[in-house]
């Protein structure tokens, strides 16, 4: 594989959400792909692959991929450097990807994520695919920052009914319960490969 070309992106801010520095206009997740900015699937090199920006939002195959998977791995930085990365669920709204402190069983309210965060808000989310057949293997990592943010009522609302309508099991365990507390991520460098086809 050659070395990895990251491109910049940038996103609006959900309402009531802090607008980080870095950030930009993109264009919402819904929209048409952009033609001849990315490479159809079947044109993907075996390889990490150069973006323009905000490609894999405006192409509809990686896009539809990466909001479908039930589950991203989240990587921050330890108060020492080190990475320390979670599996988290996880929806796109406005351009950010949302991640809850939800009611699931955790050791601790002072989860070590929320802290890493308050400290270096730098890090990235990964989404990837396993098969047995290796030509569908791929990944998407995004690389950015993420703020921990306490959310209005009409924000809570918002995000519990995307969370509710893409993971079932939160209609019993409470998606964001009091304080309603989410991450907000957003990226400003995007990185994806898969397997060649044929």
């Amino acid at each position: 594989m050659s070395n990895p070309t990251s491109t910049s992106n940038s996103g609006e801010t959900a309402p009531g959400s802090r607008q980080s520095p870095t950030q930009s206009e993109a264009p919402t997740h819904d929209e048409a792909p952009t033609r001849g900015e990315t490479p159809s699937q079947d044109e993907a090199p075996s390889q990490d692959e150069a973006l323009p920006q905000n490609a894999w939002l405006r192409d509809e195959h990686w896009r539809d991929w990466a909001i479908a998977l039930p589950v991203a791995r989240l990587s921050t930085l330890r108060m020492d450097g080190a990475p320390h990365i979670v599996p988290v669920v996880c929806v796109l709204l406005r351009n950010a990807w949302w991640i809850p402190v939800d009611g699931k069983p955790k050791r601790g309210a002072n989860l070590a994520r929320l802290n890493h965060l308050k400290h270096d808000s730098r890090c990235c989310l990964l989404f990837d695919e396993y098969s047995n057949d290796w030509q569908a293997l791929r990944w998407l990592r995004l690389d950015g920052i993420a703020e921990v943010v306490v959310l209005t009522a009409r924000e809570a609302d918002d995000l519990t009914s995307q969370l509710r309508r893409k993971y079932p099991q939160y209609m019993v365990t409470e998606p964001l319960p009091p304080p309603a507390t989410a991450i907000r991520f957003t990226w400003n460098k995007a990185t994806r490969w898969r397997a060649s086809v044929g």
